[in-house]
């Protein structure tokens, strides 16, 4: 039999282990904005930027012509509902 308890080796301090990944997490963000500030973005980054711009466009101009499309007047009430959702049911 071992002389250690069952799971023991799993009671340790990660305390360590933390300050040095935040470390490396510091020096990795140090690095990275240093790096832009002086050669500046990487092409995938501005091509990944540009169809991202490029999507909420055409998002945007097809939200437009879905709300262009739907009648405002108050009076009538749109396609697809019932009667009894529009609170005009008749007898």
């Amino acid at each position: 039999m071992i002389g250690e308890p069952i799971g023991a080796a799993l009671n340790r301090d990660i305390a360590t282990g933390e300050k040095i990944e935040h470390k490396l997490d510091a020096f990795s963000r140090k690095r990275d904005k240093e790096r832009r500030r002086t050669e500046g973005e990487r092409p995938e980054e501005e091509a990944w930027k540009e169809s991202v711009r490029r999507y909420e466009a055409a998002r945007d101009a097809h939200l437009r012509q879905e709300c262009s499309e739907v009648p405002h007047s108050p009076g009538r009430p749109s396609q697809g509902y019932s009667r009894s959702s529009r609170g005009t049911s008749r007898a």
